[in-house]
């Protein structure tokens, strides 16, 4: 007989190296199978004598013994509620510091979140405007909020802190309040069972007197915390950056996965197998790939925000030089060869004709297509709209650039822009 644990040995020294070798490497620091005997080849398993009070151990192949390796392996790539919950937290500190500091990256993550929230506040087509009653909607509007990655289902684990912003006090029995809402076991709920909870106990919660206290104390934070748009932005970016860390801890186990139809490593194999019978892991790679493709729009606009403000105070240093007021005056000329233009295209035209509003609204165009690519974005569309007398805020113009923007090219041309600005737009002049 072999010695007990030598097929554990093998098929730890026979795991390949490369992309595993981390994974091989924590195979050896497992617990050892000391419920189970390795049953070398060739040899019989003995049998339990008659009437024996116990039975004797499982014994195994030296194959098998290794896939139960590579399962306990994939298990422990899983990550539990305690290493999420912790996860989450540390996020969420970082979060806040980053906020805290009051750098320009901080003021350009709140400011653009308030900006997306008052837009989808303001937007008739969301979801939450779409509810006639105003404690459906209040209900909508905030679980949205929570759902970070727009899947329609938030985590579980942002329950509490979305009841807390609905002013709904919770439940002792929040365990069993959240598997009794999550149905599908995925670690998700989606608007239906949070709705049904809510009217059928949640507003009676609302009511009594915890209730009316966390109403009154949600008043006074939005009273002298900026306002709600700011509260509720703070509460949008800490979701996200607990949502976006337990997406994360659910990488190894993906990446793990993602090689088994290349390799055919054991554990590679375990891991894409857990992977699919677990719901709440697929649900979380998904999430994943999701945020971080978000994360990647978030950052370019981010930084394109932060070299849009340098570059103006570097203008507004530079204005004050004698080059600075020499390229003013340079930048005047232009504008008057502009207006010149304007007159020569509209001679003879009836201001109040569509034809010299076409030609009015082109040469404005042309002036703030800075890079006169034949399209503008999100801060010229404001520019151009104030000096056609189409003054909107930043929020009206988010909207207003993705209902221009018909071919979703993230920019509005000319033709887009004059087919609005002829309708809606000289409604907004008057």
């Amino acid at each position: 007989m072999r010695p007990r644990f030598s097929g554990l040995t093998a098929a730890a020294t026979a795991a390949p190296s490369g992309a595993f070798g981390a994974v091989t490497g924590k195979l050896g620091r497992l617990r050892p199978f000391g419920y189970a005997k390795v049953k070398a080849e060739g040899e019989d398993a003995p049998q339990p004598e008659a009437g024996s009070a116990s039975e004797p151990p499982v014994e195994l192949t030296e194959a098998e013994a290794a896939q139960e390796l590579a399962n306990e392996a994939a298990q422990e790539m899983l990550p539990d509620h305690d290493t999420l919950e912790r996860t989450a937290k540390v996020a969420e500190k970082r979060m806040k510091r980053d906020l805290a500091k009051g750098g320009m990256r901080g003021k350009v993550l709140m400011h653009n979140e308030e900006v997306r929230l008052k837009a989808m506040f303001m937007n008739p087509d969301s979801e939450a405007n779409k509810e006639t009653d105003p404690k459906r909607k209040e209900a909508r509007y905030y679980f949205d909020l929570y759902d970070v990655d727009g899947s329609g289902s938030i985590d579980v684990e942002e329950l509490r802190p979305l009841l807390t912003s609905l002013c709904v006090p919770v439940p002792k029995d929040l365990d069993k309040l959240l598997l009794e809402m999550d149905e599908s076991k995925d670690g998700s709920i989606d608007y239906t069972e949070f709705i049904t909870w809510y009217e059928a106990e949640g507003l009676r919660l609302k009511g009594g007197a915890k209730g009316t206290a966390m109403l009154l104390k949600r008043g006074m934070g939005r009273a002298f915390g900026g306002g709600q748009a700011h509260v509720d932005a703070k509460a949008r970016l800490m979701a996200e950056a607990r949502t976006h860390a337990r997406a994360d801890a659910y990488g190894e186990l993906a990446s793990v996965a993602s090689d088994a139809a290349a390799t055919g490593d054991d554990v590679a194999l375990a891991a894409a197998k857990r992977l699919e019978e677990d719901a709440r892991a697929q649900r979380e790679v998904q999430k994943k790939k999701d945020l971080e493709a978000k994360a990647k729009e978030e950052e370019h606009e981010i930084l394109l925000q932060e070299a849009e403000a340098r570059a103006i105070e570097k203008l507004k240093h530079r204005m004050s030089t004698r080059d600075g007021r020499r390229l003013l005056a340079e930048e005047k000329e232009v504008v008057i060869a502009y207006r010149e233009s304007l007159k020569a295209a509209c001679y003879g035209l009836d201001k109040k004709s569509l034809e010299y509003t076409v030609a009015a609204a082109r040469q404005c165009f042309q002036l703030y297509d800075g890079d006169q690519s034949g399209s503008i974005e999100n801060m010229e569309l404001r520019q151009l709209l104030t000096a056609l007398g189409a003054t909107c805020k930043e929020e009206e113009v988010l909207l207003l650039l993705k209902r221009m923007d018909t071919d979703d090219s993230g920019s509005v041309e000319f033709d887009e822009f004059v087919s609005w600005y002829t309708t809606e737009g000289l409604e907004r002049r008057k």
